[in-house]
């Protein structure tokens, strides 16, 4: 005897042959959803201008700065920054901050 084949179970809201929700389940998910999160996605304060900065800087007040290095030190200043949860540029700046001050 062969065995037949398991029917897919069929519950409220899904369709019997696709097994996929309905148009009526899945309306119903998308307002659950929407009902529970009541987070604006945008606030006033993103309609507010950004602070004035300097032309050629970043909002921590960086200027670009380009330069070539070993690959084998760039990978150590990756890690670093890696470790720490950082910004390459922010390792590169207190490396170069704590050599230069006296």
């Amino acid at each position: 005897m062969s065995k037949r084949p398991a029917r897919p179970k069929i519950v409220e809201g899904f369709d019997a042959e696709t097994g996929l929700p309905t148009p009526q389940q899945t309306q119903q998910t998308i307002q659950a959803t929407v009902a529970k999160s009541n987070k604006k996605t945008f606030t006033l304060q993103d309609a507010t201008e950004p602070p004035n900065r300097e032309p050629g800087l970043t909002a921590k007040g960086r200027a670009k700065f380009t330069t070539m290095l070993k690959p084998e030190l760039r990978q150590r200043l990756e890690r670093i920054a890696q470790n720490r949860q950082i910004s390459v540029a922010d390792v590169l700046e207190t490396i170069i901050t704590e050599y230069l001050t006296p």
